[in-house]
């Protein structure tokens, strides 16, 4: 029988007919031959062999999960590994390409690596490398031989929001300045958080302003101490440590300028008075002879800025202000508040 063929066995009396009949050189009537078919797909038959009409003649199944393109296969190299399948020479069979392998198929072709690290398919038996894809919020590299390497985004910055497929290049974004994301593998701009001590303003994260604080990791705005208050660093009451940039509300204190209020809270210091400490400090009376032009809430001793009425002063020092009593016969401004000299009374006129 011809290679590539099959043919059942003969029905039972046939076969005893067949059987005395010598094949090679006596053919058996045509009319008692079983019908022939092709082989099967998936099937194939090598060589041509006499008819057994005993046990018919049967073509060999090809080796698990290999196929055959067409019927009638006469040989087991006719069997290949199907598209989405890979072929393993040592075992002789196909198996379905593994998460992040293709092939094409209808081949003897080992699955092909998409990539490294995070590249991957969808599913198993992918069959081309438009079913490779880069995971959201991953980006790739390209190792030096040219491999495409896949990563999810470092903290800091954000892939993209899907899946990106076809062996592409994909760049993480940083998040702007002063921000972070708080986890890596981030696929949106969204999850890009102030840094502690910046607050959300305008699309965009700005460090907190002298009285304000924010524990950051969020897109919300700094967050006032509240009136009177301002920043520091470490508890310290001097004010050249007052700051910007605070994270917490235990940064708040007392600014210059303002004191405790014995029923609870803060008032400014009055006319007169200054508070140059960072705290809970009291408000301190201007050197003797001064006093301050601001309505309250000095903060420094040269804010003892002027003489009190009836005080006088060619010129006030800022850092140790004084001012001294007019004496008789001399006068401060009528104002009640000057920084001159005491003048001298006007003379008395004869009438």
């Amino acid at each position: 029988m011809q290679s590539g063929y099959q043919a059942p066995a003969a029905a039972a009396g046939a076969a005893l007919s067949l059987a005395s009949v010598d094949l090679a050189s006596e053919p058996a009537p045509e009319e008692v031959l079983p019908a022939t078919s092709l082989c099967p797909l998936d099937t194939y038959r090598n060589g041509d062999v006499p008819y057994d009409p005993i046990a018919g003649v049967t073509c060999t199944p090809c080796p698990d999960g290999m196929r055959t393109l067409e019927e009638g296969s006469e040989s087991s190299d006719a069997c290949l590994a199907p598209p989405g399948y890979g072929f393993n020479a040592t075992a002789g069979r196909a198996h379905i390409c593994p998460l992040g392998t293709y092939n094409p198929g209808w081949n003897r072709e080992r699955c092909v690596p998409c990539g490294g690290g995070s590249i991957t398919t969808d599913a198993p038996g992918s069959t081309g490398s438009d079913d490779c894809k880069v995971p959201a919020g991953h980006g790739t590299t390209r190792a030096a031989n040219g491999i495409l390497i896949g990563a999810p985004c470092a903290v800091g910055t954000y892939g993209r929001g899907t899946d990106t497929y076809g062996m592409l290049d994909v760049a993480c974004t940083p998040c702007m300045e002063n921000t972070i994301t708080l986890a890596d593998g981030s696929t949106s701009a969204a999850e890009c958080v102030t840094l502690p001590g910046f607050g959300w303003a305008d699309g965009g994260a700005i460090i907190c302003d002298y009285g304000t604080w924010s524990a950051g990791y969020s897109q919300d705005p700094c967050i006032s101490c509240g009136y009177g208050y301002t920043t520091v660093l470490n508890g310290s009451t001097s004010p050249d440590d007052a700051t910007m940039g605070a994270t917490s509300r235990a940064q708040c204190a007392m600014a210059p300028g303002f004191t405790p209020m014995t029923t609870g809270g803060l008032k400014p210091c009055p006319i007169g008075f200054y508070k140059a400490l960072l705290g809970p400090s009291g408000c301190v009376a201007c050197p003797a002879g001064t006093t301050t032009t601001m309505i309250s809430a000095a903060g420094a001793v040269s804010d003892c800025d002027a003489c009190k009425p009836g005080f006088g002063a060619a010129a006030i020092n800022p850092s140790a202000p004084s001012c001294q009593i007019c004496l008789s016969g001399t006068y401060a401004s009528p104002s009640g508040v000057t920084s001159g000299p005491c003048q001298p009374c006007p003379q008395a006129r004869n009438y």
